[in-house]
């Protein structure tokens, strides 16, 4: 028999037990080994038969190429993120997107976050998830299925990840830390990064290392901010930032320029829409705050608003979708409804809001 083109296919690690499918009508399978500074989650299968009319109706992506995060690289993250002297804190390194269970009677849909911090990113991707529900006739009971709730937060994920990209390329980050002693400072060398340049493998890609962002104690939180940065761009987010300050700020929370940027793409310091100017006609004098510059789909509203420390726009209070991260002074939660077709404008005279905070 002639000896076909080679075909290379993906699998990870914890799936190697669904290649005995592929060993009865294969019949060698050889695996990759990559070189030290990438990871080839790939094998390489040769001398091949005919593939079965089932295998040859399944989509299998290429592989993605897993590259090494440098030292470098590690440390300009870990100044960006928590600047110079602040060290991570143990609620960053185990927070992983984990629902809780599809038996809970009330919020099947809910995240668990375990300790103070990252309430932030927990609050942008389950609002992200809301609004993929919302496309859907059973949003709550959507929830109670694990495989329904895997796909949504999927979609949240690269839904998120593909704008802050610009709509052009991503930059994933996938893996676990070495090690995660209590406040220790941080070495990311032992995460990889994969650069995608499409919406369809970025989702492939997600799908592929979900279960490092859904692992309940695992880094899930901090490989979204990490994906986030690094596809907005370090020297692009410090250009949108109007005051110079790590993204993480006090009490580990996460700063209105980091919200700002998961909800729009962009690291900006206010809420206002578009740009202002302080100052005079003189161009000295001229101070622009840059605010939030196009409509977003998910929403923000603020208790800070209330006291008259932030001005909230237009562009964040009325969403394409009804779903609003919430940030109070300690925490952040999400206000939404479950159907996407929520009228802006209640009747004054309504007894009850349709809304639901989580």
């Amino acid at each position: 028999m002639n000896n076909p083109k080679k075909k290379k296919l993906p699998v990870r690690s914890n799936e190697r037990a669904a290649t005995a499918k592929l060993k009865a009508e294969y019949k060698s399978i050889m695996e990759n080994t990559a070189p030290s500074t990438t990871r080839s989650d790939e094998i390489l299968l040769e001398d091949c038969d005919d593939v079965s009319q089932e295998l040859s109706n399944e989509t299998i992506s290429a592989p993605f190429k897993t590259t090494s995060i440098s030292f470098s690289l590690s440390q300009d993250l870990r100044r960006l993120l928590i600047g110079e002297k602040n060290r991570f804190i143990p609620a960053w390194l185990h927070q992983g997107f984990c629902f809780r269970p599809t038996t809970d009677k009330h919020v099947p849909y809910g995240f668990i976050q375990h300790e103070g911090g990252p309430c932030g990113a927990l609050a942008v991707v389950q609002a992200a998830v809301f609004r993929a529900a919302q496309q859907r006739s059973d949003f709550f009971s959507s929830f109670r299925d694990e495989s329904i709730r895997k796909s949504l937060l999927v979609d949240a994920l690269s839904s998120l990840l593909w704008s802050i990209g610009g709509g052009r390329s991503v930059t994933l980050v996938v893996g676990s830390l070495s090690s995660t002693p209590q406040h220790v400072d941080i070495d990311f060398t032992s995460l990889y990064t994969i650069s995608i340049s499409s919406k369809k493998r970025l989702v492939d890609a997600i799908y592929r290392y979900l279960s490092d962002f859904m692992s309940p104690k695992g880094l899930g939180a901090l490989l979204f901010i990490l994906s986030a940065v690094l596809s907005r761009g370090l020297s692009s987010i410090q250009s949108d930032m109007a005051f110079s300050q790590p993204l993480i700020v006090e009490y580990n929370y996460c700063s209105q320029e980091l919200v700002n940027l998961l909800l729009t793409g962009e690291a900006v310091s206010h809420t206002h829409n578009g740009a202002k100017m302080l100052g005079k006609s003189g161009v000295n004098d001229k101070t622009f705050l840059r605010g939030i510059s196009s409509p977003s789909s998910i929403g923000f509203v603020t208790l800070l608003e209330a006291m008259e420390y932030v001005s909230v726009g237009s562009y964040f209070k009325e969403p394409s979708f009804p779903v609003w991260v919430v940030f109070s002074e300690s925490h952040y939660s999400v206000l939404f409804h479950p159907s996407s077709s929520l009228p802006f404008s209640l009747p004054p005279s309504s007894s009850s809001s349709p809304l639901s905070l989580f």
